[in-house]
């Protein structure tokens, strides 16, 4: 049976051998010639016996060593998982690097050409990828991990996550009254003109939190700007007319909503009929 004395007195030799625990069976130390030594853990998958390994002995104790081989086994014989399919995995993950080149190859031109980034943006987002290059950019982008930092000590992780995602969302509230609903700065120097664009904000970006509820509940994942593009194309259109008499006819009516009009309006429990017809008839006046 393996002991911590054992592994410490182990000798290399010319070739890797492994010492084999009697505790737990699969688990052993191989030591490499170079003299450095590793728990590993053998087992079979569809027949063929494989070897992983846990961790550097001089990075782990013999007691966790064995409660890591004993859950890989546990896993392995219920079919969840094979250590060295996962090892091999993690080595091809991408790393952070990879991840941000990605962004700039697929994700930038794709959001310029819908108008969705600027240009200056673009410049702005390189020069913070440099410095996250330096950082992190070798690492996985699995092992990365959101840190929120608060001077606030009396939070648990729970509570500290969940006024994070307040903030964030009164963030996004008035982003979205920047550009979804096509608000700009006014400056106003009345104050109860203030007020008043201040509540149209509001209340427009309740609406617009609404109709994105609205079609979250029915399982239709989408964003007020995609449902704003998308009605933009059934407007409302005015044919005139002129006759003979010199008068001019006026019609003032909607345009044939398509499939994907209707299905919006469904969806919202709108009539897609958005008006009635109107006539309008106005006459020339005679300058002679």
């Amino acid at each position: 049976m393996l002991t911590e004395r054992i592994i410490r007195d182990a000798k290399p030799e010319p070739k890797a051998r492994v010492l084999w625990d009697a505790a737990v069976k699969g688990l052993g130390v191989k030591v490499f010639p170079s003299g450095q030594k590793s728990f590993v853990v053998s087992y079979r998958v569809g027949g063929r016996k494989r070897l992983a390994t846990i961790a550097r002995c001089a990075e782990v104790s013999l007691k966790t060593a064995r409660k890591r081989a004993g859950d890989e086994l546990l896993g392995i014989r219920a079919g969840e998982s094979d250590p060295l399919e996962r090892q091999r995995d993690a080595r091809n993950a991408p790393t952070v690097e990879e991840g941000i080149d990605r962004f700039f190859a697929e994700t930038v031109p794709e959001r310029l050409r819908i108008g969705k980034l600027k240009p200056k943006t673009v410049h702005e987002y390189r020069l913070r990828s440099n410095t996250i290059r330096d950082a992190i950019g070798k690492r996985r982008i699995e092992d990365v991990s959101y840190v929120l930092k608060s001077d606030r000590t009396d939070l648990g992780a729970d509570e500290a996550w969940r006024i994070y995602h307040l903030l964030t969302r009164a963030e996004n509230a008035f982003r979205c009254m920047k550009s979804p609903l096509a608000e700009r700065p006014i400056f106003h120097q009345v104050q109860r003109r203030v007020e008043t664009r201040i509540f149209l904000c509001v209340l427009a970006y309740h609406l617009l939190v609404a109709i994105e509820k609205m079609l979250l509940d029915q399982g239709v994942h989408t964003s007020w700007a995609s449902v704003r593009d998308a009605l933009a194309t059934h407007a409302i259109v005015t044919i005139v007319l002129p006759t003979d008499s010199g008068a001019t006819m006026r019609i003032r009516k909607a345009s044939t909503a398509e499939s994907e009009h209707r299905e919006l309006y469904r969806l919202l429990g709108v009539d897609e009929k958005i008006m009635s017809p109107k006539t309008i008839w106005s006459e020339i006046a005679d300058h002679e």
